[in-house]
């Protein structure tokens, strides 16, 4: 009697002594929970209780079974999933946000291509961060914890949603095979990107700001938010022509920003240029001299804004000289 673990208190006194008190079961007999099923089926329910466990980011069910509120019977259901399961799986995994269930980088890196390529091309839908969210509310579905849903792929998810290659920017790009010694004005707002394998000289308006549209999986910042509604997504013509303005001198580029000219001097030729501002001359092959001193490829040489230039002497030498017009 005194191990049972149910019994019914047939003769019982409640005691109290001060601030202690008990109750005292002067008669009692021991049952078995069965005969409750037995003598009142209708007093007894059965319940299934689904909660959310955060130390260990799962969905916990339990079935139990009642009589008048005390528990007969209850056991876990480690494999249970259903409606339920899921929509408490859902709450939590909401309240933790998207980026518990994929590299934040990752996930950052392709919505931003994604939203870009949709504004490039009408056909894809990139989702927003309402689709996002109910993404991740979808793929809880047969799924009861965080490990779970971060092995079954949001990301992956996302991707298929919209279809294969969406927000991958790169294939938006119209691509231009390139080679040696051409020259490509490329005007402010326009996408553009370099290919594999280049090496370029790149003038530019002096300006620190670039917008990023995609970074090729560097963790580098995006700005496809403040780049989408300002950027120019016509067709590049293509390669500039140059056009000879005198002997061995070519003009490449000629904007509002900057002047870039191509100058060849041979051995024993010379050219004296005009006095501009922010001069510079980058021999880009062969070697020569500016004034005194001798200049060989890969080297910039900045001349003064005012007053009389050094003579630029070649020996097979190629330069760009870019200026800022006047």
């Amino acid at each position: 009697m005194r191990d049972a673990e149910w019994i019914v208190a047939l003769d019982a006194e409640e005691r109290r002594q001060g601030a202690r008190g008990g109750v005292v079961v002067r008669l009692a007999s021991a049952i078995e929970p069965e005969w409750l099923l037995d003598l009142f089926p209708d007093q007894v329910v059965e319940e299934v209780d689904v909660s959310w466990d955060a130390a260990a980011e799962r969905v916990l069910v339990r079935d139990a079974m009642l009589w008048d509120g005390l528990v007969l019977h209850a056991a876990a259901r480690p494999e249970a999933t259903g409606p339920e399961v899921a929509r408490v799986l859902a709450e939590a995994a909401l309240a933790a946000g998207p980026r518990a269930f994929a590299n934040e980088n990752a996930l950052d890196r392709w919505l931003s291509r994604a939203r870009f390529a949709a504004t490039v091309d009408p056909s894809l839908r990139a989702p927003d961060d309402a689709a996002v969210r109910a993404a991740l509310v979808a793929l809880c579905d047969g799924f009861r914890s965080f490990g779970e849903l971060r092995a079954a792929g949001l990301l992956d998810t996302l991707k298929a949603s919209i279809g294969r290659g969406a927000g991958e920017i790169e294939r938006l790009v119209n691509w231009m095979p390139v080679k040696a010694g051409e020259t490509y004005f490329t005007p402010a707002h326009t996408v553009h990107a370099i290919g594999a394998g280049i090496v370029l000289c790149e003038i530019q308006q002096n300006s620190d700001i670039t917008y990023r549209l995609w970074d090729y999986g560097r963790p580098r910042p995006l700005h496809v938010d403040q780049a989408a509604p300002i950027c120019d997504l016509t067709a590049h013509p293509g390669a500039a022509q140059p056009v000879p303005i005198g002997k061995g001198r070519e003009m490449l580029v000629r904007s509002k920003h900057f002047v870039t000219e191509m100058v060849r001097l041979a051995s024993g030729e010379e050219f004296t240029p005009s006095a501009e501002t922010c001069q510079l001359w980058i021999c880009i092959e062969g070697a020569g001299a500016i004034g005194s001193e001798p200049v060989r490829a890969g080297e910039v040489w900045l001349l003064p804004d005012s007053g009389g230039q050094p003579a630029i002497r070649g020996g097979g030498a190629e330069f760009l000289r870019t200026y800022v017009p006047g």
